[in-house]
């Protein structure tokens, strides 16, 4: 096994090494720079990996909080482009499963209400950390719960320090990576 920076791309690269369609992989393949408002990001993708039918890809991985995470589709946003300049597809995982996973968990509808609610009582509404504890232990809630209900809803999760808004803007995310359009 080449370089991995976590225990979730080893297990990728161990899936990648016993399919018999992957021709080769590379780990951190390129590097590039893209805009985030005024700034440059430095932006390394986790791996590039070539098809025996010719086809590449890049791969993103995170965890499922990872994925729902704002700032992280932002950067995938960037890599998206990036891919379809090149001809590239694009997968983001966390070597199991993508973020589409997540819309398909049965939650508690009425959390989700509540979240909605208190989202919307005013434009600009943020919940913050100690306002979705609460909630989460008044409806006995599990945080996959709280990332299903972010992706169905488009709302903006930004899981360290936690804050939660009602609408989320990264729309090439959604449609390319989710699959769905707001």
């Amino acid at each position: 096994h080449g370089q991995y920076e976590s225990g979730l791309e080893l297990k990728f690269m161990k899936l990648l090494e016993s399919c018999p369609q992957v021709k080769t992989y590379l780990e951190q393949p390129i590097t590039f720079t893209f805009k985030k408002g005024r700034e440059k990001v430095i932006y390394t993708p986790d791996f590039a990996v070539i098809l025996e039918s010719g086809e590449a890809f890049i791969v993103e991985i995170k965890d499922l909080t990872g994925m729902v995470d704002c700032r992280v589709q932002k950067k995938i946003e960037a890599i998206i482009e990036f891919c379809e300049e090149l001809g590239f597809g694009f997968l983001l995982t966390d070597g199991r499963y993508t973020i589409r996973h997540l819309l398909d968990i049965k939650y508690n509808t009425d959390f989700e209400k509540e979240l909605i609610a208190r989202l919307s009582k005013e434009k600009r509404r943020t919940i913050f950390y100690n306002e979705f504890k609460e909630l989460q232990i008044s409806f006995n809630i599990k945080w996959i719960d709280l990332l299903a209900i972010v992706v169905v809803n488009n709302l903006s999760l930004y899981p360290f320090p936690f804050k939660l808004h009602r609408q989320n803007n990264y729309n090439i995310f959604r449609s390319i990576v989710i699959g769905r359009d707001i």
